[in-house]
């Protein structure tokens, strides 16, 4: 078995059983101590082994893709928006390589001809677990030949004649790949994948890359069996190599699993059963769960248009848990819903924003939905960029954080920021927001240089350390719109500061200056604030000297300056007073200066 297997359990059913059991007793000999051992005698009775370890769920095991969300639920785990694989074995080559034939990933098997020379499992410079290693010895037209297959059976459930797969998978290179291409292909010759030429895979570290069919699939199975083929051609350099890892096939249009959410076993977050471990929540309706969370002991899951709630009744597996619906309220994005422990959730949606007290949205943003021209209002948002949209909760303070793209923008740079001090009534609740820049794009380029902590590209001249504090946003491919500080930088590369980011060669990145686009400092960076009267609107601007409205001060308040239309009497200052706890600050005003015919507030002293 591969390496980091120690021991083995052997396991069967009784005389005409369909149950799978073992025992722990040595002299039944169903525990292998060694991962090496081909043959062994085990010696147990029917009634000692139905009384052993039932191991049936473990046949219905998943390993489990990549997610879009992650969620703690009581002692269980729930995820949504995983990819959907189909399930060619040992594509991520984790599941060992054969001992008999190293060159060949286990389940794998050799191509025509045999020209599966080159092949070798790699076990250090991986992206996860084990890898495929194919290197070139500057003369073979092509290396590594080989094929996974699946009975037709199984093909027939995961793929259809007309239907448009691709292939996304991983790869690194070494330094001085100068030819040779990656190629797939599903059945015969007619299903061929375009290649991926290997000089466009990184030779620092594991990116991405896809290809696909240029037309539907022509057929499911050829020679009675469904085949995925592998190869490397066009002659790869003597001595240089390509690592591929986590291969996954697809079908073109279903790359997610829109309307699925996975629940792990009680008390084993690690563990997903692939037959009773997860909800369907309103398949074929045409939206994808959004994003989930839990209020009290309920579990809400946010579609885009619509919101369903399900509880764990602490008996059945997930699959038997009833979905119900709640109303036509969706979410903006994954980090669009937030709670306050068990006092309230909150929502961000197009339509508004929601609080859920018990199990029905209450719109709790009425008054800003709509201003008169000029005003601030929730409507003023780039629906296209909602999915950057983000929601946090103060609870300490009182204060809900509603951060959105503004219309025309690309990145959050205004917050709403609800304050329920006194309560929830349109009359108790105040509104306010705070307006914040980019910041300028800096420098703008594609990447051609650097690991999971640096980007660059050679043919940059920056200043050495210019960039300290700005930050490094990527700008096109899967990892569009990360963002990283930067903690350095030399002429040509820019090093950040975390998390990893494995970006692929040819990503365009922009490095903007500050203020930057970090929601987590919005009250330092922001040029104004406002807070809303139902229709009506209060500015209140930072400034070093008199009321030059221009003159911003970044990280404290000197003066105030506040122009407002109409008279608000004892609410202006019930609503100054609320916001100095918005700022994190105490806003003392010692002295007023009014002006009627200005129409003005300011202070004085």
């Amino acid at each position: 078995g591969p390496s980091w297997i120690v021991k083995r359990i052997v396991v069967m059913t009784t005389a005409g059983g369909a149950s799978f059991f073992f025992v722990t007793d040595d002299s039944a000999g169903m525990i292998i101590d060694d991962n090496t051992t081909t043959t062994a005698t085990i010696d147990v009775a029917d009634a000692t082994l139905s009384a052993g370890t039932l191991v049936d769920k473990f046949f219905r095991r998943m390993i489990l893709p990549e997610q879009a969300g992650m969620l703690a639920y009581g002692s269980r785990l729930v995820t949504w928006g995983g990819r959907s694989r189909i399930p060619f074995p040992n594509l991520d080559f984790d599941g060992g390589f054969d001992p008999a034939d190293l060159k060949l990933p286990a389940g794998w098997s050799e191509g025509a001809g045999g020209e599966n020379d080159g092949s070798a499992k790699e076990t250090s410079d991986t992206y996860l677990g084990h890898a495929l290693k194919v290197t070139g010895d500057g003369a073979t037209a092509v290396r590594a030949h080989m094929n996974v297959g699946m009975p037709p059976s199984f093909g027939e459930a995961f793929l259809q004649v007309g239907k448009k797969y691709k292939i996304r998978f991983r790869a690194k290179r070494s330094a001085g790949v100068t030819q040779g291409n990656i190629q797939f292909r599903l059945n015969s010759t007619s299903n061929d994948f375009p290649s991926v030429a290997i000089t466009s895979v990184s030779a620092t570290q594991f990116g991405i890359h896809e290809t696909e069919l240029a037309s539907g699939l022509t057929e499911v199975a050829a020679s009675g069996v469904t085949q995925m083929k592998f190869r490397v051609t066009g002659t790869l350099d003597s001595g240089e190599s390509v690592i591929i890892d986590d291969i996954q096939l697809m079908e073109v249009g279903n790359e997610f699993e829109s309307s699925i959410v996975r629940v792990s076993d009680a008390e084993s977050p690690e563990a997903f059963d692939n037959v009773k471990g997860f909800l369907q929540v309103s398949p074929d309706d045409g939206q994808k769960v959004v994003t989930c969370f839990k209020y009290r002991d309920l579990l809400f899951i946010c579609k885009e248009r619509s919101l369903y709630v399900t509880r764990d009744d602490g008996v059945n597996p997930a699959a038997l848990w009833p979905v119900n619906f709640v109303d036509n309220i969706g979410c903006d994005s994954l980090h669009g819903a937030a709670t306050a422990g068990e006092q309230f959730a909150i929502i961000s949606y197009r339509a508004g924003v929601y609080a859920i007290f018990g199990l029905r949205p209450v719109k709790v943003n009425q008054e800003i939905q709509q201003s008169p021209a000029g005003f601030v209002s929730w409507d003023d948002r780039e629906e296209p960029q909602a999915y950057k949209n983000h929601v946090m909760i103060d609870a300490e303070k009182k204060n809900v954080f509603v951060s959105v793209v503004r219309r025309g923008g690309t990145w959050p740079n205004r917050t709403f920021v609800l304050n329920y001090w006194k309560g929830w009534g349109e009359q108790e609740r105040k509104w306010s927001h705070d307006q914040y820049l980019e910041g300028t794009a800096l420098v703008s380029s594609t990447g051609n240089i650097g690991t999971v902590r640096t980007i660059g590209n050679n043919g940059l001249s920056m200043a050495v350390d210019e960039h300290i504090g700005n930050k490094v946003v990527i700008t096109s491919g899967p990892l569009s719109g990360e963002v990283r500080t930067v903690i350095s930088n030399t002429a040509t590369l820019l090093t950040h500061g975390g998390p990893d980011l494995a970006f692929g060669f040819g990503d365009s990145f922009e490095v903007r200056g500050s203020p930057g686009i970090s929601a987590s400092k919005l009250i330092e960076e922001s040029g104004k604030q406002s807070i809303f009267f139902g229709w009506d609107e209060l500015n209140l601007y930072r400034h070093a000297n008199g009321n030059d409205d221009g003159d911003v001060i970044e990280h404290s308040y000197r003066g105030a300056y506040a122009g407002f239309q109409g008279s608000y009497g004892d609410n202006l200052f019930g609503a100054l007073s609320i916001h100095g706890l918005t700022s994190g600050s105490n806003l003392i005003i010692e002295a007023l200066l009014i002006d009627e015919t200005l129409n003005t507030l300011s202070q004085a002293g």
